[in-house]
């Protein structure tokens, strides 16, 4: 009698831990603020918001890649390093606006 195999086969351990992240961000109250935060990064995106980041010597947006496993970090931390800019013109641009709760959830997701 020959002893059962436990594993059927082995995954990459990149690919476990990307399915993991995703995961545990799906479950967690950030996941209301990735759609807001990737609409906002695709609007500083844009030619207009790209040239007034330039304007100001700030670094341009980044946006995440679902196959890349830690693009949304990248995503979220740059959005942070942009939260300044996105204070300063949310009054007369309402699509760079995000709550002061949503902007905490992405520093407590980036941390």
């Amino acid at each position: 009698m020959e002893p059962k195999s436990i594993t059927s086969c082995i995954r990459c351990s990149v690919h476990s831990l990307q399915l993991c992240v995703l995961g545990g961000i799906k479950s967690a109250a950030i996941s209301n603020c990735i759609p807001k935060a990737r609409e906002i990064v695709k609007k500083l995106r844009t030619p207009k918001y790209a040239c007034w980041l330039k304007r100001k010597n700030l670094k341009y947006a980044i946006i995440d890649i679902e196959t890349r496993w830690n693009s949304m970090y990248n995503m979220l931390y740059r959005l942070l390093e942009l939260k300044e800019f996105c204070l300063s013109h949310e009054e007369t641009n309402s699509d760079l606006h995000l709550k002061n709760c949503e902007w905490e959830s992405i520093q407590s997701v980036v941390s």
